[in-house]
């Protein structure tokens, strides 16, 4: 990301995201949300659960770059930044289709959801939305350090295409398992 525009258009894409959630997943029963296509799989709560937790966790390094916080040890090493965001964004593209291993700290928090976890995503994306045009004009070269571990830094834009990217993965995957349901 290197301008506003670019930064525009995440935000747009997180936007797809919000109105996707809505198209398909909020006539949901809560026994559809809570489905599972097997014990090793989550299900459409579970998924929309994961993002709110990851996100939630963010919020905060990026909240540091609106407050104009002093860098650490690890932002300020050349080359690292970029290292890890290549390395995760790589990881995170919707197009890659290889299941991944989630750290403990980024998993759902519970198994079972009502009804409203559809209505809490759209007003936890819609604060993750806020941030990002809020954060649209800065620099997106600004490193944070991802909430994973304080060695793993990245450049603030490559940090908001990542978020972005991550959502649309799992949402990819909630519609996966909708449609392997309804084919049961």
């Amino acid at each position: 990301m290197k301008t506003a525009n670019q930064a525009s258009e995440l935000i747009q894409r997180l936007k797809a995201v919000n109105e996707e959630v809505k198209t398909h997943f909020s006539t949901c029963s809560v026994e559809e949300l809570n489905w599972k296509p097997d014990s090793n799989r989550w299900s459409i709560a579970e998924c929309l659960e994961h993002l709110m937790v990851i996100n939630k966790l963010y919020f905060k390094s990026l909240q540091k770059v609106l407050d104009n916080s002093p860098t650490t040890f690890w932002e300020r090493i050349p080359g690292l930044p970029n290292l890890f965001a290549n390395l995760l964004l790589k990881a995170t593209n919707p197009e890659n289709r290889r299941k991944m291993k989630t750290a403990p700290l980024f998993e759902p928090k519970q198994s079972e959801f009502d009804k409203s976890i559809i209505d809490t995503f759209l007003t936890h994306n819609e604060k993750l939305i806020d941030l990002f045009e809020r954060l649209k004009h800065r620099d997106p070269s600004i490193t944070i350090t991802s909430p994973a571990a304080s060695f793993i830094t990245m450049p603030l834009g490559k940090a908001m295409l990542l978020l972005t990217m991550h959502e649309e993965r799992h949402l990819l995957q909630a519609k996966e398992v909708l449609e392997f349901q309804k084919s049961q």
